[in-house]
Protein backbone atom coordinates (compact mmCIF):
# COMPACT_ATOMS: atom_id res chain seq x y z
CA UNK A 1 0.00 0.00 0.00
CA UNK A 2 1.79 3.32 -1.35
CA UNK A 3 0.76 5.91 2.08
CA UNK A 4 1.10 9.45 1.08
CA UNK A 5 -1.65 11.34 3.46
CA UNK A 6 -0.67 11.06 7.11
CA UNK A 7 -3.81 11.75 9.48
CA UNK A 8 -3.26 12.89 12.68
CA UNK A 9 -5.73 12.48 16.47
CA UNK A 10 -4.48 14.74 18.66
CA UNK A 11 -2.99 17.77 19.10
CA UNK A 12 -0.68 17.15 22.25
CA UNK A 13 3.14 16.75 22.52
CA UNK A 14 3.26 13.45 20.24
CA UNK A 15 1.22 14.68 17.89
CA UNK A 16 3.13 18.18 16.89
CA UNK A 17 6.39 16.26 16.83
CA UNK A 18 4.90 13.28 14.25
CA UNK A 19 3.21 15.99 12.16
CA UNK A 20 6.44 18.02 11.51
CA UNK A 21 8.25 14.71 11.17
CA UNK A 22 6.27 13.54 8.30
CA UNK A 23 5.24 16.75 6.64
CA UNK A 24 9.47 17.22 6.40
CA UNK A 25 9.42 13.78 5.32
CA UNK A 26 7.34 14.76 2.11
CA UNK A 27 4.07 13.68 3.81
CA UNK A 28 0.66 15.66 3.62
CA UNK A 29 -0.59 15.47 6.83
CA UNK A 30 -3.96 16.25 8.61
CA UNK A 31 -3.88 16.97 12.13
CA UNK A 32 -7.73 16.35 14.02
CA UNK A 33 -8.39 18.63 17.56
CA UNK A 34 -11.48 18.75 19.26
CA UNK A 35 -11.39 23.23 19.29
CA UNK A 36 -9.67 25.24 17.64
CA UNK A 37 -8.46 26.85 20.61
CA UNK A 38 -5.64 23.97 20.69
CA UNK A 39 -4.21 24.99 17.38
CA UNK A 40 -2.86 28.21 18.25
CA UNK A 41 -0.10 26.27 20.76
CA UNK A 42 0.56 23.78 18.09
CA UNK A 43 0.93 25.96 15.50
CA UNK A 44 3.66 27.81 17.83
CA UNK A 45 5.35 24.46 18.63
CA UNK A 46 5.60 23.27 15.55
CA UNK A 47 7.37 26.84 14.48
CA UNK A 48 9.98 27.45 17.03
CA UNK A 49 10.87 23.66 16.74
CA UNK A 50 11.61 24.16 12.45
CA UNK A 51 13.53 27.58 14.04
CA UNK A 52 15.72 26.29 16.22
CA UNK A 53 16.90 23.19 13.25
CA UNK A 54 17.51 26.78 11.09
CA UNK A 55 19.05 27.94 14.00
CA UNK A 56 21.44 25.20 13.58
CA UNK A 57 22.29 24.88 10.00
CA UNK A 58 20.07 21.59 9.61
CA UNK A 59 17.11 22.67 7.40
CA UNK A 60 16.58 26.05 5.63
CA UNK A 61 13.70 28.46 5.88
CA UNK A 62 12.40 26.89 2.34
CA UNK A 63 12.17 23.80 4.27
CA UNK A 64 10.35 24.97 7.22
CA UNK A 65 7.86 27.19 4.82
CA UNK A 66 7.22 23.86 2.55
CA UNK A 67 7.36 22.07 5.93
CA UNK A 68 4.27 23.75 7.35
CA UNK A 69 2.19 23.91 4.38
CA UNK A 70 1.86 20.39 4.10
CA UNK A 71 0.37 20.52 7.70
CA UNK A 72 -3.65 21.18 7.72
CA UNK A 73 -5.56 21.27 11.08
CA UNK A 74 -9.18 20.47 11.39
CA UNK A 75 -11.85 20.46 13.89
CA UNK A 76 -13.46 17.84 11.28
CA UNK A 77 -12.64 14.32 12.19
CA UNK A 78 -14.47 13.36 8.36
CA UNK A 79 -11.33 15.19 6.82
CA UNK A 80 -9.24 11.93 7.50
CA UNK A 81 -11.30 9.80 5.31
CA UNK A 82 -8.59 11.16 2.66
CA UNK A 83 -5.91 9.70 4.80
CA UNK A 84 -3.94 6.54 4.18
CA UNK A 85 -2.58 6.04 7.71
CA UNK A 86 -4.26 7.38 11.02
CA UNK A 87 -2.55 7.56 14.18
CA UNK A 88 -4.78 8.66 17.46
CA UNK A 89 -2.01 10.38 20.08
CA UNK A 90 -4.95 11.11 22.43
CA UNK A 91 -3.44 10.28 26.51
CA UNK A 92 -6.95 9.66 27.78
CA UNK A 93 -9.12 6.72 28.90
CA UNK A 94 -9.74 3.96 27.03
CA UNK A 95 -13.41 4.09 26.37
CA UNK A 96 -12.76 7.24 24.77
CA UNK A 97 -10.19 6.17 22.11
CA UNK A 98 -12.24 3.37 21.14
CA UNK A 99 -14.83 5.83 20.50
CA UNK A 100 -12.72 7.60 17.92
CA UNK A 101 -11.19 4.08 16.58
CA UNK A 102 -15.52 2.90 15.95
CA UNK A 103 -15.70 6.54 14.24
CA UNK A 104 -12.61 6.71 11.84
CA UNK A 105 -13.71 3.45 10.98
CA UNK A 106 -16.74 4.59 9.56
CA UNK A 107 -15.12 7.15 8.32
CA UNK A 108 -11.64 6.30 6.67
CA UNK A 109 -11.20 4.14 3.55
CA UNK A 110 -11.22 0.62 4.18
CA UNK A 111 -7.57 -0.19 3.27
CA UNK A 112 -6.48 2.99 5.69
CA UNK A 113 -4.23 1.95 8.04
CA UNK A 114 -5.40 2.88 12.08
CA UNK A 115 -2.48 3.17 14.33
CA UNK A 116 -2.09 3.95 18.26
CA UNK A 117 1.04 5.72 19.67
CA UNK A 118 -0.21 4.42 22.71
CA UNK A 119 2.40 1.81 24.71
CA UNK A 120 0.16 1.02 28.03
CA UNK A 121 -3.46 0.15 25.76
CA UNK A 122 -4.63 -2.59 23.96
CA UNK A 123 -4.55 -2.41 20.28
CA UNK A 124 -6.61 -5.81 20.07
CA UNK A 125 -9.44 -4.25 21.76
CA UNK A 126 -9.13 -0.81 19.67
CA UNK A 127 -9.04 -3.19 16.84
CA UNK A 128 -12.33 -4.63 17.68
CA UNK A 129 -14.39 -1.74 17.80
CA UNK A 130 -13.70 -1.66 14.24
CA UNK A 131 -14.80 -3.45 11.09
CA UNK A 132 -11.06 -4.16 10.44
CA UNK A 133 -8.77 -5.38 13.56
CA UNK A 134 -6.40 -6.86 10.39
CA UNK A 135 -5.85 -2.70 9.93
CA UNK A 136 -5.40 -1.52 13.35
CA UNK A 137 -1.54 -1.41 15.05
CA UNK A 138 0.08 -0.39 17.79
CA UNK A 139 2.95 2.45 16.34
CA UNK A 140 4.67 3.84 19.52
CA UNK A 141 7.04 6.94 19.02
CA UNK A 142 9.11 7.14 21.93
CA UNK A 143 9.95 10.59 23.88
CA UNK A 144 11.15 12.58 22.97
CA UNK A 145 10.39 11.86 20.05
CA UNK A 146 12.71 14.41 18.08
CA UNK A 147 15.74 12.88 19.30
CA UNK A 148 14.55 8.70 19.56
CA UNK A 149 15.19 6.59 16.70
CA UNK A 150 12.93 4.06 17.66
CA UNK A 151 9.98 3.39 17.02
CA UNK A 152 7.80 0.54 18.44
CA UNK A 153 4.93 -1.63 16.24
CA UNK A 154 3.17 -3.57 18.33
CA UNK A 155 0.91 -6.26 17.05
CA UNK A 156 -2.66 -6.81 17.95
CA UNK A 157 -4.36 -10.40 18.23
CA UNK A 158 -5.71 -9.50 14.65
CA UNK A 159 -2.95 -7.65 13.01
CA UNK A 160 -2.08 -8.73 9.65
CA UNK A 161 1.21 -9.42 8.43
CA UNK A 162 1.10 -7.01 4.95
CA UNK A 163 0.46 -4.31 7.31
CA UNK A 164 3.31 -4.74 9.70
CA UNK A 165 5.04 -4.99 6.86
CA UNK A 166 3.40 -1.65 5.46
CA UNK A 167 4.07 0.28 8.34
CA UNK A 168 7.85 -0.84 9.08
CA UNK A 169 8.26 0.85 5.48
CA UNK A 170 7.08 3.96 6.84
CA UNK A 171 8.60 4.05 9.60
CA UNK A 172 11.77 3.84 7.95
CA UNK A 173 10.83 6.41 5.31
CA UNK A 174 10.47 8.81 8.09
CA UNK A 175 14.28 8.19 9.10
CA UNK A 176 13.39 5.86 12.28
CA UNK A 177 13.87 2.39 12.85
CA UNK A 178 11.02 0.45 13.45
CA UNK A 179 10.71 -2.67 16.47
CA UNK A 180 8.89 -5.11 16.19
CA UNK A 181 6.87 -6.64 19.16
CA UNK A 182 3.33 -8.54 20.33
CA UNK A 183 1.16 -6.60 22.23
CA UNK A 184 2.08 -6.26 26.03
CA UNK A 185 1.40 -3.34 28.26
CA UNK A 186 4.47 -1.35 28.16
CA UNK A 187 5.71 -2.77 25.27
CA UNK A 188 9.60 -3.23 25.51
CA UNK A 189 10.57 0.29 25.81
CA UNK A 190 8.20 1.88 28.98
CA UNK A 191 8.32 -1.46 30.35
CA UNK A 192 12.24 -1.27 30.87
CA UNK A 193 12.06 2.79 31.03
CA UNK A 194 9.22 2.97 34.20
CA UNK A 195 10.70 0.44 37.15
CA UNK A 196 14.51 2.48 36.15
CA UNK A 197 13.11 5.68 36.57
CA UNK A 198 10.58 5.20 39.65
CA UNK A 199 14.01 3.77 40.92
CA UNK A 200 15.94 6.70 40.45
CA UNK A 201 12.86 8.42 41.93
CA UNK A 202 13.11 6.53 45.33
CA UNK A 203 17.27 7.17 45.44
CA UNK A 204 16.56 11.12 45.50
CA UNK A 205 13.74 10.91 47.72
CA UNK A 206 16.26 8.63 50.25
CA UNK A 207 18.73 10.79 49.74
CA UNK A 208 20.95 8.87 48.37
CA UNK A 209 22.37 11.21 45.71
CA UNK A 210 21.46 14.56 44.26
CA UNK A 211 19.33 14.12 40.67
CA UNK A 212 22.32 15.47 38.93
CA UNK A 213 24.70 12.79 40.21
CA UNK A 214 22.00 9.98 39.87
CA UNK A 215 21.44 10.92 35.69
CA UNK A 216 25.07 11.35 35.01
CA UNK A 217 25.52 8.06 36.49
CA UNK A 218 23.60 6.48 33.87
CA UNK A 219 24.00 8.98 31.15
CA UNK A 220 27.87 8.57 31.29
CA UNK A 221 27.95 4.81 32.76
CA UNK A 222 25.96 3.90 30.21
CA UNK A 223 26.52 5.74 27.38
CA UNK A 224 22.49 6.71 27.29
CA UNK A 225 21.67 10.51 25.64
CA UNK A 226 19.73 11.40 28.84
CA UNK A 227 19.42 10.09 32.81
CA UNK A 228 16.28 8.21 34.04
CA UNK A 229 15.00 11.86 35.55
CA UNK A 230 15.73 13.76 32.45
CA UNK A 231 14.07 11.55 30.13
CA UNK A 232 10.78 11.62 32.44
CA UNK A 233 11.47 15.07 32.24
CA UNK A 234 11.47 15.65 28.38
CA UNK A 235 7.99 12.97 28.47
CA UNK A 236 6.52 15.05 30.67
CA UNK A 237 5.83 14.16 33.85
CA UNK A 238 1.90 13.98 33.45
CA UNK A 239 1.79 11.67 30.71
CA UNK A 240 5.00 9.40 32.86
CA UNK A 241 2.67 9.27 35.41
CA UNK A 242 -0.41 8.09 33.14
CA UNK A 243 1.60 5.16 31.90
CA UNK A 244 2.88 4.62 35.27
CA UNK A 245 -0.61 4.06 36.63
CA UNK A 246 -1.77 2.11 33.66
CA UNK A 247 0.87 -0.30 33.67
CA UNK A 248 0.70 -0.79 37.65
CA UNK A 249 -3.64 -1.02 37.63
CA UNK A 250 -2.99 -3.36 34.84
CA UNK A 251 -0.32 -5.58 36.57
CA UNK A 252 -0.44 -5.33 39.96
CA UNK A 253 3.10 -4.97 40.17
CA UNK A 254 4.64 -2.38 42.46
CA UNK A 255 7.42 -1.37 39.70
CA UNK A 256 5.20 0.54 38.03
CA UNK A 257 3.80 2.10 40.45
CA UNK A 258 4.49 5.64 40.15
CA UNK A 259 6.96 7.21 42.54
CA UNK A 260 5.54 10.09 45.35
CA UNK A 261 7.76 12.71 44.24
CA UNK A 262 7.06 12.08 40.61
CA UNK A 263 3.52 12.26 41.32
CA UNK A 264 3.96 15.47 43.74
CA UNK A 265 5.87 17.72 40.83
CA UNK A 266 3.07 16.15 38.34
CA UNK A 267 0.59 17.71 40.50
CA UNK A 268 2.05 21.29 40.87
CA UNK A 269 2.16 21.48 37.19
CA UNK A 270 6.13 20.95 36.84
CA UNK A 271 5.50 19.03 33.78
CA UNK A 272 9.51 18.90 33.04
CA UNK A 273 11.14 20.29 29.92
CA UNK A 274 8.25 22.09 28.45
CA UNK A 275 7.46 23.69 31.66
CA UNK A 276 10.72 24.83 32.21
CA UNK A 277 10.81 22.79 35.14
CA UNK A 278 10.49 19.11 36.41
CA UNK A 279 13.42 17.19 38.36
CA UNK A 280 15.96 19.90 36.42
CA UNK A 281 14.86 23.10 35.19
CA UNK A 282 15.29 23.90 31.04
CA UNK A 283 15.29 26.86 29.03
CA UNK A 284 12.63 27.94 26.57
CA UNK A 285 14.22 26.12 23.83
CA UNK A 286 13.47 22.90 25.95
CA UNK A 287 17.67 22.88 26.64
CA UNK A 288 18.88 21.92 30.42
CA UNK A 289 19.88 24.84 32.48
CA UNK A 290 22.69 24.06 34.50
CA UNK A 291 22.13 24.41 38.41
CA UNK A 292 23.65 27.98 39.91
CA UNK A 293 22.48 29.43 36.84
Amino acid sequence: MDIKTFGIVGTGRSARVIAELAAFKGYDVIVWGEQEGEFDSFRKAVDSSLQQKIDRWAITSAEKKVTVARIELTTDLTKLADADFVIETLVTDVEYVNAHFTRLDEICKPETILASNTSTLSITEFGAHTMRPDRVIGVHFMHPVTQTQVVEIARGLKTSDAVVATVRQLIESLGRTPVESYESIGLITSRLLVPLVNEACAMLMEGVAAPEEIDKAIRVGFSMPAGPLEMADRMGLDTFVVICERMWHETGDNRYRPAPNLKKLARAGLLGAETGEGFFRYDGNGARIKEGK
